[in-house]
């Protein structure tokens, strides 16, 4: 009986040792305390009931490892692949670029192309038919601010604006030109997933509020065509650091619209369903982003 409670402290001891946290790449974890780490294997001790047990894993087993996980200030390590081999780095080491997470803003700044998707209605002059055709396409840019409610979730707002300007003499019709201007501006929702090398891939979707505008000229008379709709859009794209709070990004987005009715230098016209205007467009920017 002398040797009970000697045997009971060590147990106690060897338990409040087991503080450690391994994270595998199946998703499965261990509390255990870990040993040591050699040759790019993992030796830790892992409790059975009351009897601990010495086990190993490969590092190409293992996701993170957090070292003492119960306290304050654990120290986090990922296992990432260098020279074709996986290895254990600090896991703020990793942290190379801006990271999304609760309370932070962001502010990007997009230029860049964009091809209206609407149908054109062929006409009898080619010549009329390439015009319009021109005006598909167009400078396209714009901005948002978002907020980060979480390390992956954010709520924000975005402006972008489409135009083209095109012109002619064009044989049956005369003298035309068009300066069109499409306009977005709503608030949406986004998610966000920060890779350990630095890139953040992200997508958002949002609803709000689209203009057209079209100061345009008929053989010398002035016509100005306007018009406003509901519009949803979609954004898909990846950040590239350039410095802790500074990024490059690439946007592939999507705006949908459809005009139903329009102004005429003032005059309000309502459309017949096989003439409403599309508004939609297909954007291909790249820009600045502030974290």
């Amino acid at each position: 009986m002398k040797y009970l409670l000697p045997l009971t402290l060590i147990i106690i001891s060897l338990n409040a040792s087991a503080q450690d946290l391994i994270v595998k790449i199946n998703g499965d974890s261990l509390n255990c305390r870990i040993v040591e780490t050699k040759n790019r294997t993992v030796f830790f001790s892992v409790f059975e009931g009351q009897t601990p047990k010495s086990d190993f894993l490969s590092l190409d087993e293992i996701k993170t490892i957090h070292r003492g996980y119960y306290e304050e200030n654990p120290d986090t390590y990922v296992a990432v692949t260098k020279d074709g081999e996986a290895v254990l780095v600090d896991a703020d080491a990793t942290k190379y670029g801006p990271a999304p997470k609760k309370g932070r803003l962001k502010t990007s700044l997009d230029i860049g192309w964009g091809f209206r998707t609407g149908q054109l209605v062929e006409t009898n002059n080619s010549v009329l038919d390439e015009y319009l055709r021109q005006l598909k396409n167009g400078l396209s840019f714009g901005a948002s601010m978002e907020i980060f409610i979480n390390s992956q979730s954010s709520i924000g707002v975005k402006a972008s604006q489409f135009q083209k300007k095109n012109s002619g003499d064009i044989s049956g019709v005369g003298s035309i030109s068009d300066n069109i201007r499409i306009r977005y501006i709503g608030p949406y929702y986004g998610m966000s997933n920060k890779l350990v090398s630095g890139p953040i891939f992200h997508y958002h979707f949002g609803l709000g509020y689209m203009s057209y505008y079209n100061d345009a000229r008929d053989n010398g008379t002035v016509v100005v065509i306007e018009g406003e709709t509901f519009g949803l859009e979609a954004a898909l794209g990846i950040d590239i650091p350039v410095s802790q709070n500074m990024a490059i990004g690439f946007t592939a987005a999507f705006t949908a619209g459809t005009l139903t009715s329009l102004t005429r230098n003032g005059q309000t016209i309502k459309l017949q369903s096989d003439q409403y205007e599309s508004l939609s467009r297909f954007d291909l920017t790249v820009g600045l982003r502030i974290y």
